[in-house]
């Protein structure tokens, strides 16, 4: 049967709400393809800072390592502290008090207490 022919509008609420889903569902995919993204490019940036960190933080842990053995073994009496003048256990800790008061914003107060006392 005609609806027009009857004196019908045509448009049923079903034609409606399928008509306004089939309009609305291509800015949906949009909106739904511009969040994941931003989501993809923030875990992105997180996972470039971490590896930026870890890189910064070898890179320090492989200046100071040596200095900060060689000045325990003096402070200790362990090691080769006899082979070590007190100039250069001066020169030593001058070097780690440079490398860790240089980085200390980004190392913490933590790290500040225990190294420098």
């Amino acid at each position: 049967m005609d609806l027009n022919a009857a004196g019908g509008s045509g448009w049923t609420s079903m034609g409606v709400a399928k008509l306004i889903i089939d309009a609305t569902m291509p800015l949906v995919l949009l909106i739904l393809g511009v969040l994941l993204n931003k989501r993809t490019k923030n875990l992105e940036n997180a996972i470039w800072a971490s590896q930026k960190r870890t890189e910064w933080m070898q890179n320090l842990f492989s200046k100071t390592s040596d200095p900060l053995n060689q000045l325990y073994c003096c402070y200790n009496y362990v090691g080769n502290y006899t082979e070590i003048s007190p100039p250069e256990i001066i020169n030593l800790k001058r070097l780690l008090d440079r490398e860790i008061l240089g980085n200390r914003l980004l190392l913490g107060d933590a790290v500040l207490k225990n190294t420098i006392r």
